[in-house]
């Protein structure tokens, strides 16, 4: 008779939403997954204040923005290794979660997902614009500039600062009146946060001095701002 041969128990993949930036903003769940970890391969754009919640002995691997990481998350959990996958707000907003979703269920391993806060949500609570609904998000690069000009209740964009412009231009060009007002921000919920009110004839001149990736509210809630806004005020 040949000797058996031990198998080696699978692992698990967990899809972890970081959230904006702030680790006091993750699920519990969330903590609780990067303090087992044996593997962390997280998204470029995820903030080191969340890899810092990681095991102290787990390896931790920074990838492309935007690129899936299938074969690493299933050749690691192959191996019986505690993975998480990091990515920015939640595991679901880019396509690159559902596919590497798809690749660990073909591999038989245990799939676990926590969802996290998207910019779109948390950046303006944290500004003081209260967006209701109906909203419309979108981002700034994919925009049916038609559309979202068109579209009832409030907009929340999200693109780099340098695009805010354009886009801006877009929606009037589009139909939206160029007096409407815009709360463009930067840095959200991170002590590096910045906040400015606008409309959208006058915001290519109140964003020159930020930068970054920006969360942009067009719409009657970014008139609250100044009322609202607690997170920029604090002591």
């Amino acid at each position: 008779m040949s000797p058996s041969r031990t198998r080696r128990p699978l692992g698990q993949v967990a899809l972890v939403g970081a959230g904006t930036g702030d680790p006091g903003l993750l699920a519990r769940r969330a903590a609780e997954l990067l303090e087992q970890a044996d593997l962390v391969v997280a998204d470029e754009r995820v903030a080191d204040a969340v890899l810092a919640l990681a095991a102290p002995g787990a390896e931790v691997q920074r990838t492309p923005a935007g690129e899936p990481q299938g074969p690493v998350l299933v050749a690691a959990g192959k191996e019986g290794k505690r993975v998480v996958r990091l990515l920015p707000g939640d595991p679901y907003l880019g396509p690159e979660g559902a596919k590497e979703a798809e690749a660990a269920v073909k591999a038989k391993l245990r799939l676990e997902v926590v969802p996290g806060l998207p910019a779109p949500v948390a950046v303006p609570a944290f500004a003081g614009v209260p967006v209701g609904l109906p909203r419309t998000v979108a981002r700034a690069e994919d925009a049916d500039w038609a559309g979202l000009a068109g579209a009832p209740g409030t907009l929340v964009l999200t693109c780099p600062v340098s695009e805010v412009a354009k886009a801006a231009s877009s929606l009037v060009e589009h139909g939206r009146k160029p007096t409407t007002d815009v709360a463009v921000t930067v840095g959200g919920t991170t002590p590096a946060q910045q906040t400015v009110v606008a409309t959208l004839e006058t915001v290519e001149a109140a964003v020159r001095d930020l930068s970054g990736e920006a969360v942009v509210v067009v719409g009657e809630a970014a008139k609250k701002v100044d009322k609202l806004g607690w997170f920029e005020q604090r002591a």
